[in-house]
């Protein structure tokens, strides 16, 4: 029994450093781009247009899930326009986000992928991510910023050539095309 437990032991001190050794492994800038993408989060969860808002640069744009387009954006109209959708047709919408991929272009410029999904109040979340952000960050002194949002939804009856697939057919074709959903 005793040398289960100690097997047990080492094993498990062995996993736990691997994922410190990998959480470590993110460089500071990383780690900054991954805090700006759940400032989106937070934000949103929180209700506030403001804190959602304070994540882009003064110039950016975005494209939502509807293909609808928005160039040359600030802050400030940013932060009004969610704020409405916050006070009303997002009132109870709760968001989870992962960042699945930071790509560095140059060392000021990065892409970032990141899979999100959405819920109404305290229902709970799908087991797949719903959509998929791409965003552009570049860094302005010491502060990432996003440029440029692009957000889609991830159309699984398309996907799987089906016009209602079950949610276990969906989760199975996430965990294969959206690994990161699941770390």
């Amino acid at each position: 029994m005793k040398t289960i437990t100690f097997s047990f032991t080492i094993l498990f001190a062995i996993a736990f450093s691997n994922i410190l050794t990998a959480q470590s492994e993110l460089s500071p800038d990383e780690m900054a781009i991954r805090q700006v993408m759940h400032g989106i989060q937070d934000g949103w969860n929180n209700k506030s247009g403001e804190q959602f808002a304070a994540q882009f640069a003064a110039d950016h744009s975005i494209v939502v899930w509807t293909g609808m387009y928005m160039p040359h954006l600030t802050p400030e109209v940013n932060a009004q326009a969610h704020q409405g959708l916050f006070d009303s047709v997002f009132k109870t919408h709760y968001m989870d986000l992962k960042v699945d991929n930071v790509r560095f272009v140059k060392p000021d410029v990065a892409m970032v992928h990141a899979l999100v999904s959405t819920r109404e109040g305290s229902e709970k979340a799908p087991d797949y991510p719903q959509l998929l952000a791409t965003s552009l960050l570049v860094k302005n002194g010491d502060k990432w910023e996003i440029v440029s949002f692009l957000n889609l939804n991830i159309e699984y009856n398309e996907l799987l050539r089906k016009p209602e697939p079950a949610d276990e057919e969906i989760a199975a074709f996430a965990k294969d095309r959206f690994p990161g959903w699941y770390r």
